[in-house]
């Protein structure tokens, strides 16, 4: 159904029930998946994309307009025919200027939309979006590349056509306008004329065609990250194995042929362009030669050669005019896609600035607080739940290890989201006796840091990790030179050595499906233990640190491992453990253990 919605109307849904849907009820925004663009809006994007480097662009299209100059002097004869080698200076610089200028203006445009999709709001990100993000910042460089290409290509040869039809203006044909030349002139014209409105009128069905094309290279894109996203469930279940398959060949199938469709068109398209130019050249040309022969010696001969020259310019100049126009309409389903996604980035964007921006007037200071126990709702009905069930929770500070019993399944989650301002929970928590959210939603990433088993639900991953080194996860991808040395982390976390025996040890990237649950989170302290060794974490959260520990020792040796990890950040960093295991009080016992061992009061 969806790809015969596609296919008959160039996309899943029209301009007109796109904006009957308020932008802030569509998280989605599926118009940026199967969107539409009219040709004003998607030429005014391409100038704002231009824009940071119009001044290079600028440049590079005067260097142009010097060279259609010199060859127009040279056409006319005020030049010598070494004055071409000039023109071909003036417009290799003119490529090389306009090349870096590209370069200048993609790589602002894409940083810009990479910038726009980390800052977008977490429950507007889905996997849905995934492939499309993926496809925009890395495949469909090359067509941004390709169109504002064809744009200059297509400004180039008006130039040169412009050129010419000067030259040929500029004669004094009076007495050698025969009517055999008048007639193959006039014929040129209106082949001409022809060529321009074919090619026009065209570019209309091909940016349909176009389209429906991206389209559905979209929805591909979307069938195969999903099969590979769930690879090995695929694996083990036939059923979910032929269903994929059936999937991916038919949606496959029918993508291949609109691409068919839309290449034969173009080609098509091309091919009369260029028989059309072939068929007057042959026309006036040869008229040319024969007036040259049979004209008045010294009056008709120069007008002659200077048209024998100017019209077979005008005319390639023309044909790749069209050619420009038709590529452009042709490619014009990506600049769509790419534009679209844009704004779908830039309307979904989280108020970054949008409160008090540092954690209490004093380090120490810091402190956490729920007041009342309290129910929120998750997802779903605010009426039917899902809900999750936080639990009371005196001010906890500095100096001791602060503990919150809960269930699992209650909601422990949902409580680390209200901390990092991802979930609202109005005047409900207290942090260093501010409600948390008075507080700027940026800076409280920046200041807490939670440990949960499971990545956020937009997540794509399934593990915490997953397609990163052990390296690159637990230091956070920044410069080794900063922070405590990885291995001295993953040795407080009492993971080193487990580790190390791992194929590839910390250079390994299918560590977080080796490792067993505990293992994992215990790597997730470790990455904790590296960013509280930089100085920005003033609250560490640890949702359920025994989950998956076997009752008994497993699980005393598991939390004294926790304990003694933690117990340096104490003084420094509010740490607050949220047990689910049922046995609050054990950590309480844990910490007295660590610090009579070490001898701290």
């Amino acid at each position: 159904e969806i790809m015969t919605l596609i296919r008959t109307r160039g996309s899943l849904y029209t301009e007109d029930e796109a904006s009957e849907q308020a932008d802030t009820n569509e998280p989605i925004l599926r118009q940026s998946l199967f969107g539409k663009l009219t040709v004003i809006e998607t030429f005014g994007h391409i100038l704002r994309l231009t824009k940071p480097a119009w001044k290079e662009f600028a440049i590079a299209l005067a260097l142009s307009c010097g060279a259609a100059l010199l060859y127009i002097a040279v056409i006319k004869r005020l030049l010598g025919v070494l004055w071409l080698l000039v023109a071909a200076i003036l417009s290799i610089c003119s490529c090389i200027k306009f090349n870096g200028a590209l370069n200048k203006a993609l790589l602002h445009g894409l940083n810009s939309m990479f910038l726009a999709l980390l800052n977008m709001q977490l429950e507007t990100f889905t996997p849905r979006l995934f492939p499309e993000f993926w496809a925009r910042l890395t495949g469909d460089s090359r067509a941004l590349a390709m169109a504002l290409k064809d744009v200059n290509n297509v400004f180039v040869e008006f130039l040169t056509t412009i050129g010419a039809g000067i030259a040929l203006l500029l004669q004094n044909q009076k007495g050698c306008y025969t009517p055999r030349v008048s007639d193959a002139v006039s014929a040129v014209l209106t082949c001409a004329v022809l060529m321009l409105v074919t090619s026009l009128v065209s570019s209309l069905a091909l940016r349909m065609r176009s389209r429906t094309v991206r389209s559905l290279v979209g929805y591909t894109y979307f069938h195969a990250f999903s099969a590979l996203s769930r690879y090995f469930e695929m694996k083990a279940l036939p059923e979910e194995w032929g269903a994929a398959t059936t999937a991916y060949a038919e949606t496959q199938e029918v993508n291949l042929e609109e691409r068919k469709k839309l290449a034969v068109l173009e080609e098509v398209l091309l091919l009369f362009l260029h028989y059309v130019e072939i068929a007057c050249l042959a026309l006036i040309i040869p008229v040319f030669i024969e007036g040259i022969k049979t004209g008045p010696t010294g009056t008709c001969s120069d007008p002659y050669a200077v048209e024998a020259v100017a019209l077979p310019v005008g005319l390639g100049a023309l044909r790749r005019l069209c050619t420009g126009i038709l590529a452009l309409a042709a490619g014009v389903g990506s600049l769509e896609r790419f534009f679209l996604l844009g704004q779908t980035a830039l309307r979904s964007v989280a108020t970054r600035f949008d409160g008090i921006t540092t954690l209490g007037g004093d380090f120490k200071e810091v402190s956490l607080e729920v007041p009342g126990a309290f129910t929120l709702a998750v997802g779903g009905s605010p009426q039917f739940g899902p809900f999750a069930h936080i639990p009371a929770l005196t001010a906890s500070g500095l100096g001791s290890l602060n503990v919150m019993a809960m269930p699992r399944g209650s909601g422990a989650t949902a409580f680390g989201k209200v901390l990092l301002r991802m979930l609202p929970a109005p005047a409900r928590v207290l942090l260093s006796g501010r409600h948390i959210e008075q507080y700027e939603a940026v800076m409280l990433t920046w200041a807490i840091h939670v440990i949960d088993h499971a990545p956020f639900p937009s997540s794509v991953a399934t593990v915490p990790g997953q397609g990163k080194t052990l390296l690159e996860y637990v230091g956070l991808g920044i410069s080794r030179e900063i922070g405590k040395p990885v291995t001295e982390c993953l040795d407080r976390a009492g993971i080193r050595g487990k580790v190390m025996n791992i194929p590839f040890g910390v250079e390994s990237t299918a560590w977080a499906t080796v490792l067993s649950e505990p293992e994992r989170y215990q790597v997730q302290l470790a990455q904790a233990l590296f960013r509280a060794s930089l100085g920005a974490t003033k609250i560490l959260v640890a949702i359920d640190p025994l989950r998956g520990c076997n009752a008994g020792e497993d699980m005393q040796r598991t939390r004294a491992v926790w304990v003694q990890a933690l117990a340096p950040l104490l003084d420094n960093v509010l740490v607050l453990v949220i047990d689910q295991s049922g046995d609050a009080q054990a950590w309480r016992e844990a910490e007295r253990a660590v610090r009579q061992r070490s001898g701290s009061p």
